[in-house]
């Protein structure tokens, strides 16, 4: 609301009042005035219990403490009562706190209390009283901060002095912009517009402007600059707005300033300059405000890229190394360096900023350097994560640092207790060793599985899924580490981690069980003869019934497995807050998000499964057969009707491990209806090449016994399903090669030991197979030579086709007799 004074004529309240209709007036009042108190004393008594309880009511009966109770709350009438008992002069003095009435009123937003006062003459501008002199704020100072407009408003129609400087040096303005009193400000600027650059009578010289940026009072800052104040101002330690923010971490109005980019206050050229400051304290304030900036979005990572940020923050890293090989580092410098860490690190995710940091040739010597002369962990676990993001966007880093050092400082770390630290240098280890022989086996010599060993006793997931993570990376296609890993007793610790609930744990361990794995004969033994392959089935079978777990579990176990589930974002979830926790449509939108997150985590976990016991099955057809039946059919077309290309893929080819010549679990896949899935596989424009070739050697393996036996069963069902439609139409457009030939495999078993006009309409097309054998790859040569073996199988059309479109010399076959290495069985197929 608008606040009007209207000034009417001078006025003196000293006797005889002037004008002379006011001393008339006051005459005539006088006379009128009752003989009696407003209210008496058992009236004030009553009223203070009410408001105060009966222990401070009678305290209250004393006038000074009943004054001040009564300013406070604006009790007019006991305040009336109390100042017709005593001197007017007693109603000026000042309390214990150097406080009297008027400041109290001021305070609490009593307009009625300061008029009272005025009424009988008490100066609107007393002075706080510290330590016995009268130097402190005045009434309007104390209303300005307290954001008492009102009074604010009577005391300046009573001409109190509106640009008084406190013991501070502040002005009532400066009171009101620190603490944000936009109504106070806007009234106080209208009485007098110089009051919008006023400065403080400090040494720093602050306009209103700089006072509420200090404070972080963001509707102030907003409401001077509409009122014009000038925003480029500098006191006199040179400092602007955007300094003085960055000094007190006041964020929000660095962010305002940055969201409306005024052209006089570049705000990330003035923050990112602070950086190569001379003061210390510049340094670190402008560090500490761009780690909070960071942490509160990624939005500004392209901002501080292009001010050259990424260059200032790793200058103040290489001064900082400099100063740890000579003398000992002050605890500011160590700050900054930590700070200036902390912000490359929230930046660091970005690919850009990734490759930027990548053009800085010392800086693995840096980091290195940081984790070998520090001993601060806080900085440790940032070098950690930094030379982790540095690694991953150029391969060859991990070479260099490697040479320089980086695996044995890392390791170093693992002797360490605190949880970020461990973590961020088992990552750093992982993506150091991954897909690099050289650092695997180095870290395998060093020791690190004994080390990992040690830690996995730990009681903490996040440092289980990581060391998971680390001993898949280390093991990856080396066989060499796997083996160490079996020697050095890995196995047994990290098959117990299965055990966890914690979804992380469990596809970290997954992927490591894999990774051991991968075409090892010896470690695949080991692990199976661990029980590793049930493990793996009950993850496969538990997370396909997680949607009944959702559906039918208590909404707070939910919200404890979702925050499990997806650590990053909890709080999008639970921003409703537990207040709205019974609110039905509350708990509609928690189930519906806690579901989603949880089906993704589910077939995460599946598909890991899978991939792993499918690694576990090794090369050999009666290790699959075994785990195929571990998995059990029912598992297994659950499998194949999923969403899941990985799903897809290792239930065919467990399907292929249990019906190859094998007819009873031929007739047990068509028994429960396994062929639908596989015909439904072929037709989904989608699925992958893998899987289409992985269902093709299905179907075909369906169909035949061993020695060239043919299931009439299936060979049926498969026709009336369409399935030859299908083959003959990836036959003449294959999406591979291979699958061609594998297709035409398919075919020839479909249509074994069968008239071709039964199942086909159009007589096949010999020459299109033949000409498969011109193939470059000589097992791609074979597998089509054992196609047409199986075209040839007792079918007189077709030999007598292949023998007139050109047939097979034996040339084709002489050439394999002298090579080495070549698949015996797959030669004899071919052969025969």
């Amino acid at each position: 609301y608008w606040s009007i004074r209207i000034d009417f004529e001078s006025y003196y309240s000293a006797f005889p009042q002037k004008p002379y209709w006011v001393y008339k007036l006051t005459d005539d009042l006088s006379k009128l005035k009752p003989k009696r108190l407003p209210m008496t004393d058992i009236q004030i008594y009553d009223l203070f219990k009410k408001y105060f309880g009966y222990k401070k009511a009678t305290k209250f009966k004393n006038s000074s403490s009943g004054l001040r109770a009564a300013s406070q709350r604006g009790l007019i009438n006991i305040f009336q009562s109390f100042a017709r008992k005593i001197p007017i002069n007693r109603l000026s003095k000042h309390d214990e706190f150097g406080l009297c009435l008027t400041h109290y009123a001021a305070i609490y937003n009593r307009p009625l209390i300061i008029s009272s006062l005025i009424m009988v003459s008490i100066d609107v501008n007393t002075k706080q009283q510290i330590d016995y002199l009268a130097i402190g704020p005045m009434p309007l100072h104390y209303a300005a901060r307290s954001g008492s407009l009102d009074t604010v408003s009577c005391l300046l129609a009573s001409y109190a002095n509106i640009s008084f400087a406190d013991n501070d040096g502040w002005a009532p303005i400066h009171h009101a912009c620190y603490f944000d009193n936009v109504p106070v400000i806007k009234l106080l600027i209208r009485r007098q517009q110089e009051l919008l650059e006023i400065t403080t009578r400090s040494e720093s010289r602050k306009t209103p402007i700089l006072v509420a940026a200090s404070a972080g009072s963001l509707e102030a800052v907003k409401c001077l600059i509409h009122l014009g104040a000038n925003i480029a101002f500098h006191d006199e330690n040179g400092y602007n707005v955007i300094h003085i923010a960055a000094h007190r971490n006041r964020t929000n109005i660095i962010d305002y300033f940055i969201q409306n980019e005024y052209s006089q206050l570049p705000t990330w050229k003035l923050l990112i300059n602070m950086l190569a400051s001379d003061k210390a304290q510049d340094r670190l304030a402008s560090v500490k405000c761009l780690q909070l900036l960071t942490n509160q979005s990624k939005k500004f990572w392209s901002s501080i890229l292009n001010a050259g940020g990424i260059e200032k923050l790793i200058s103040i890293m290489r001064v900082y190394v400099q100063s740890l090989t000579k003398t000992s580092v002050e605890e500011v410098e160590e700050e900054i360096s930590f700070n200036a860490l902390s912000v490359i690190c929230n930046l660091s995710d970005q690919v850009a900023v990734k490759q930027r940091l990548n053009e800085i040739k010392d800086l693995g010597s840096i980091l290195i350097r940081i984790l070998e002369l520090s001993k601060n962990e806080d900085l440790h676990s940032r070098s950690a994560i930094l030379i982790a993001d540095v690694v991953s966007v150029d391969e060859n880093n991990k070479s260099s640092f490697a040479q320089q050092g980086c695996l044995d400082r890392l390791m170093v770390l693992l002797d360490g207790e605190y949880e970020d630290l461990l973590v961020n240098a088992i990552n750093a280890l992982e993506i150091l060793c991954k897909d690099n022989q050289n650092n695997q086996e180095y870290c395998a010599e060093k020791g690190i599985f004994q080390g990992f060993l040690t830690i996995m006793e730990l009681n903490s997931d996040l440092i289980k899924s990581s060391v998971a993570a680390a001993i898949s990376s280390l093991t990856f296609k080396n066989k060499k580490n796997q083996i160490i890993a079996l020697n050095e007793g890995i196995f047994k610790p990290l098959i117990d981690l299965l055990k966890s609930r914690n979804m992380t744990v469990q596809l970290k361990v997954s992927m490591a069980l894999e990774a051991l794995a991968i075409r090892n004969q010896t470690t695949q033994d080991a692990l199976l003869e661990l029980d590793a392959a049930t493990y793996m089935i009950r993850l496969l079978e538990d997370h396909s019934t997680i949607n009944a777990y959702v559906e039918h579990g208590s909404s707070q176990k939910l919200i404890s497995l979702n925050v499990e589930l997806n650590s990053n974002e909890p709080d999008k979830i639970l921003t409703f807050g537990i207040r709205n926790f019974f609110n039905p449509n509350f708990r509609h939108y928690l189930n519906t998000q806690i579901k989603s997150n949880m089906e993704d985590w589910s077939i995460i976990i599946r598909e890991q499964a899978a991939m792993t016991l499918w690694t576990l099955a090794g090369a050999h057809k009666p290790q699959r057969k075994m785990i195929a039946e571990k998995i059990g059919i029912s598992q297994i077309i659950s499998m194949l009707i999923s969403k899941s290309e990985k799903l897809q893929f290792v239930g065919a080819k467990c399907v292929v491990s249990l019906v190859f010549e094998n007819l009873s679990n031929q007739n047990l896949i068509l028994k429960e209806n396994g062929i639908d899935p596989l015909i439904r596989l072929l037709k989904l424009e989608k699925s992958s090449d893998r899987v289409i070739l992985a269902v093709v050697e299905t179907i075909g393996a369906l169909c035949v016994d061993i020695a060239h036996v043919n299931n009439e069963r299936t060979q049926t069902e498969l026709a009336e399903k369409g399935a030859l439609t299908l083959l003959l139409k990836i036959l003449e457009n294959p999406p591979s090669k291979f699958i061609q030939i594998e297709t035409a495999h398919a075919i020839a078993c479909l249509i074994l030991n069968r008239p071709n006009s039964e199942y086909l309409e159009k007589k096949l097309d010999i020459r299109l197979i033949l000409s498969l054998l011109e193939t470059n790859d000589l097992e791609m040569r074979l597998k089509a030579g054992s196609a047409i073996t199986v075209l040839a199988y007792n079918n007189t059309e077709n030999q007598y086709d292949i023998k007139v479109n050109g047939g097979i010399s034996y040339d084709f076959y002489a050439v394999y007799f002298e090579k080495k290495n070549i698949n015996p069985l797959l030669l004899c197929r071919a052969c025969f």
